[in-house]
């Protein structure tokens, strides 16, 4: 989950929120990973190809898809939704944040 800021924040801060939004999400059933907010861990970017028994493509996802557990689409299904929805990842370069509180 990429969460856009675009501001002058600490990583202490930005820990805090993650893990409480890791919480919630995993209270709601889905699979998070909080700890690759770390400055010593590495992420995957957007669009990119993941290993596994059936690959899958890192994509960002509509809130209705996180909560219908629609995740984990292929190649072949992410091009149709970039023709369908359009770049859903655009927003984190120009969207402007503030940690809530």
């Amino acid at each position: 989950m990429w969460v856009p800021l675009n501001s002058e924040v600490t990583h202490q801060q930005t820990g805090a929120f993650a893990r409480q939004v890791a919480q919630l999400l995993e209270g709601r059933g889905a699979k998070v990973d909080a700890s690759l907010n770390d400055p010593a861990q590495t992420t995957i970017s957007a669009y990119s190809l993941c290993a596994g028994k059936r690959p899958v493509v890192s994509a960002p996802v509509t809130w209705e898809e996180v909560e219908a557990g629609e995740l984990g689409h292929d190649h072949k299904a992410v091009i149709e939704r970039i023709g369908e929805h359009g770049d859903l990842f655009a927003p984190v370069l120009t969207l402007v944040q503030q940690l809530p509180g």
